[in-house]
């Protein structure tokens, strides 16, 4: 299953020669308090998107250590450099899921549930280097392979300590590390500024998208019944879906705020049901809202090739509202919150067409409406710009990380 494929100067480790291993202190829920020391918790790794941490500003969880003898927990207070693996996920993907430690005060403790603590014996491993070995391919299928189980992927710590991991010389390990972050730090730096953007964006959407001081221009409030015309989804078959088909079928979970994921769940059919409303068979710039579950999320249609679904619901403007104004209004805070104040439901909130329909936008001159939504177009197309350029710079580390970890590209020492 491991195949040597690094170069001759390197050496290749079982992670039981490298690292000990131990689980983690158990605390019970009666043991949380305000008091006592971080602890670090199997969800604060599952859901961490750094695999560096520095616990001070990421621990969420706090037991009452006082309660315990220190001989008891000690042995689980977390050192610099140190690893945590979750050692269960729902997918294969997460099995894999770790944070490597970045402080020096010992402070934290690990909960017992689904982690495993990996101490680096004689540091072989750079501590920054350690934050991408993990992500390299051949050691990321390692992990797959010994995940075991059907709903829920585990992995108990005897087949982590099988794992084998290409060894660099440490001075290598440096400079590769250094390349690695070079990349991170701009990936972190194009993330600061897309959150910026979103929130001026939204900001400017919740400012020109209602009467204010800084335009000359009044606004009317208009029902949505009155200024567009609302089209809900068909009803598929889940025996028409076929992994073949060229139509995809957009259900809710399509339609994010601002956004439509053409994930790889979305159904697909291969024909054109004969009784569909051809306006449930959608084109460009065609404006969607979400009826059920997350309620009151809206985006727009950039693809080719969709077909509308129940508890989706299309609204068209008509002639004296401009499309992109109408669509930018509909991704206000305020359409937002009023949406899921209007739903109704306890576990899963549904709003109905006339919640939709009666919702009140304010509109100024059509002039003034064109003006504002080709300017908000413009800061949203800067977004878009934005995270298409993040994505990349991610597929370029990721190729460059595996070419870095194999050895197919050195690093001069």
């Amino acid at each position: 299953m491991f195949k040597n494929i690094y170069p001759r100067d390197w050496t290749t480790e079982k992670m039981s020669i490298i690292f000990d291993f131990s689980g983690g202190f158990s605390a019970t829920r009666k043991d949380l308090g305000e008091k006592g020391i971080a602890y670090l918790h199997y969800g604060d790794i599952h859901t961490s998107k750094e695999t560096i941490l520095n616990v001070e500003k990421n621990i969420y969880k706090i037991p009452k250590i006082e309660l315990y003898p220190e001989t008891k927990y000690s042995k689980f207070l977390l050192n610099h450099s140190d690893i945590v693996f979750v050692d269960a996920s729902e997918d294969y993907d997460g099995v894999s899921k770790f944070i490597v430690i970045d402080n020096d005060k010992n402070i934290p403790l690990i909960s017992g549930l689904h982690t495993i603590i990996a101490k680096d014996k004689d540091k072989i491993l750079d501590i920054n280097f350690k934050r991408y070995v993990f992500q390299e391919y051949q050691v990321k299928k390692q992990f797959m392979f010994y995940a075991a189980g059907q709903k829920v992927k585990g992995i108990n710590k005897e087949n982590i300590k099988k794992i084998v991991l290409p060894v660099p010389p440490l001075d290598e390990q440096k400079k590769i590390a250094n390349i690695l972050s070079t990349w991170d730090r701009a990936i972190e730096l194009n993330e600061e500024q897309l959150r910026t953007e979103k929130t001026m964006l939204l900001q400017t959407i919740n400012t020109l998208t209602k009467g204010n001081s800084y335009l000359q221009s009044s606004y009317t409030k208009i029902p949505l019944d009155k200024c567009s015309n609302f089209i809900n989804g068909y009803a598929f078959q889940s025996s028409k879906y076929n992994d073949l088909g060229i139509y995809k079928i957009i259900t809710i979970g399509n339609v994010q705020d601002g956004k439509l994921d053409l994930n790889s769940r979305t159904k697909k059919v291969i024909d054109i049901p004969s009784n569909i409303n051809k306006n449930q068979i959608l084109s460009r710039n065609d404006i969607l809202v979400s009826m059920t579950g997350n309620v009151g999320r809206v985006c727009k249609i950039e693809h080719d090739n969709l077909l509308l679904n129940q508890r989706v619901g299309k609204l068209e403007p008509n002639k004296s509202i401009d499309r992109f104004y109408f669509y930018y209004a509909l991704r206000s805070s305020r359409f937002l919150y009023k949406m899921i104040a209007k739903a109704q439901g306890g576990a899963q909130p549904n709003l109905s067409t006339k919640d939709i329909k009666k919702y009140y936008i304010e509109v100024p001159d059509l002039t003034t409406q064109k003006l504002i939504g080709k300017y908000l177009l413009f800061l949203d197309t800067k977004i878009e710009l934005l995270t298409k350029k993040i994505h990349y710079l991610r597929k370029q580390k990721q190729g460059l990380m595996q070419q870095l970890l194999t050895g197919k590209i050195r690093v001069q020492l």
